[in-house]
């Protein structure tokens, strides 16, 4: 067995942001690591660690970073979040996302690794002028967590009142997460209800979601914050993510693990692992969301092949596999 690392593994403000897409990420990064030898510290004050590994991009992870840089410590800082990705997710994002890019370049230059989750988000990096090694690792899901959805679904079913082949999405309701197309696809099937699972943060998201949000058609629900996000997946049928901007997508790796059909939009981040008409389907307008989905709904043999094929893809982002490649790459540095 490989000698015993000390790695600290830290997120900024993680009791707020500890329910988005980077506090599962974190969780899974400790997850994946159970069997690899590695000790997890969660505290960056100590300087008892070999690595540093960074998963936020606040003023105090840059100063945390800079510390440990100055203590003789090695600095991995985890590339989650994007200029590109951070538009039109919160009030006047658009005008904040072109001084986060020139931030972010300062900041990812710090570490002496860079991890992401694509190669999609790699070329970003290069392109913010970013010359410090990035090394691509895929955030990871838990597969055999999804292993019971059959098992759960009549009761999930029951209480979401659904007894028709129900499309559905999972992730915070934000207009870049792709909310307009999600209702303006459920208005063009009426007698058949959407439903969309997950935080909506009225305080934070740009007036007009909110507005869309207020008048939804009759047919299309939003839960907000449910506890159970399996819940979600043994309710639904067809998984729609029709998000502008991802650096990676951990509700489609989810979606996979539970055997659903997928449709997404037509993004670059999903080049080489999601293959159109392969492990999903893609969409490059919002009628093709409409075409995709009737073609789904038409079709119950794609919709098992795409599952099928989705959830062998799948394989290869499972927490065990996504470990060793963890740590490997904190051995290497």
């Amino acid at each position: 067995m490989p000698d015993e690392i000390k790695v600290c593994i830290y997120l900024e403000l993680e009791g707020s942001i500890g329910k988005s897409g980077i506090g599962t990420a974190v969780r899974h990064q400790i997850q994946s690591l159970e069997n690899e030898n590695v000790l997890i510290s969660k505290n960056p004050y100590l300087l008892d660690y070999d690595i540093l590994h960074i998963n936020s991009i606040g003023p105090h992870s840059l100063f945390l970073a800079n510390v440990a840089k100055a203590a003789g410590k090695k600095v991995i800082l985890h590339a989650h979040t994007t200029g590109e990705d951070f538009v039109d997710s919160y009030h006047f994002s658009e005008y904040v996302a072109p001084w986060l890019m020139k931030y972010l370049k300062r900041f990812y230059s710090v570490g002496d690794v860079i991890l992401c989750p694509t190669n999609y988000t790699k070329s970003l990096l290069c392109d913010y002028g970013i010359k410090k090694e990035i090394k691509v690792i895929s955030n990871g899901v838990d597969v055999s967590r999804f292993e019971n959805i059959p098992e759960i679904r009549d009761k999930y079913r029951e209480k979401y009142e659904l007894d028709e082949i129900t499309p559905f999405c999972v992730g915070h309701v934000f207009a870049k997460k792709g909310v307009g197309t999600f209702i303006n696809t459920a208005k063009n099937f009426p007698e058949r209800k959407f439903i969309w699972f997950g935080n909506i943060f009225k305080k934070f998201i740009q007036s007009n979601t909110l507005e869309m949000l207020k008048n939804p058609p009759k047919n299309c629900f939003f839960t907000g914050y449910i506890k159970n996000i399996l819940a979600a997946y043994a309710a639904g049928d067809i998984f729609i993510f029709p998000s502008y901007n991802e650096n990676q997508g951990i509700v489609i790796l989810e979606a996979a693990a539970s055997k659903k059909p997928i449709i997404v939009r037509d993004l670059p981040t999903y080049d080489g692992w999601l293959k159109d008409g392969v492990e999903c389907l893609k969409a490059k307008s919002e009628k093709e969301f409409s075409e995709n989905l009737q073609y789904l709904i038409d079709n119950p043999k794609e919709r098992e092949k795409l599952a099928k094929n989705a959830y062998k893809m799948v394989q290869e982002h499972d927490l065990p596999k996504i470990g060793a490649k963890l740590a490997e790459i904190y051995r290497s540095v």
